[in-house]
């Protein structure tokens, strides 16, 4: 790995740990408000699922490399299916969606993908 990609890299493992948690309060914060309180409620919901979860599990499986990704993985997608378990059974006006999920699920599998690509690349 070059110099500059590996102090990088370094510094990516030591801050996503702390970023991984604060993304995913922040989408537990975002799928649990009442729909007219979320920003950006106008925008297409699959879109900001996927946009979302990508973020999370490429920040978690850079910050959580120890972890088997196995685990993580279905770590993840317990975590999105629980959100919308919640979202389908709180009074705050919101409804569950597999939809929701498979969007999650894909996000998921993206931000891995670019994970290890960006691994890859540079180590290359």
């Amino acid at each position: 790995m070059r110099k500059a990609a590996k102090k990088f890299w370094e510094f990516g493992v030591l801050v996503a740990p702390a970023a991984t948690i604060l993304i995913a309060l922040i989408i537990v914060v975002l799928s649990l408000v009442p729909p007219s309180g979320a920003p950006g409620a106008t925008l297409n919901d699959k879109v900001n699922h996927l946009l979302a979860y990508w973020v999370l599990a490429g920040t978690a499986i850079i910050g959580f490399h120890w972890v088997r990704r196995t685990y993580l993985v279905l770590a993840l997608i317990a975590f999105g299916c629980i959100l919308e378990i919640l979202q389908g059974v709180m009074p705050f006006g919101r409804e569950a969606s597999i939809f929701d999920v498979v969007a999650n699920t894909l996000g998921i599998t993206v931000g891995i993908a670019t994970a290890q690509f960006t691994r890859i690349f540079l180590e290359a």
